[in-house]
């Protein structure tokens, strides 16, 4: 997970990915999964980032958000 800035590895149980094709968990890496400490300190950050970002004009709102799905789009499949 990235939680302001930083790859944290959640403190609550882990999990595996899935391969739907081959319909068997991929073995390695295994993820942490988010408790309680990784939601309480994501929510904080987004209600500080929301008192920032709210009085960003929403023309400038928009050109981000185009570069977020330009980039996404980029990517590719």
């Amino acid at each position: 997970m990235l939680i302001g800035g930083a790859a944290v590895r959640g403190t609550e149980r882990s999990q595996r990915a899935f391969n739907p094709a081959a319909n068997m968990k991929i073995p390695e890496p295994d993820f942490g999964l988010g408790g309680t400490v990784e939601v309480e300190r994501a929510a904080s950050l987004a209600g500080d980032a929301f008192d920032i970002c709210r009085y960003v004009p929403l023309a400038r709102r928009a050109e981000f958000l185009e570069v977020i799905a330009s980039d996404i789009v980029q990517i590719g499949d």
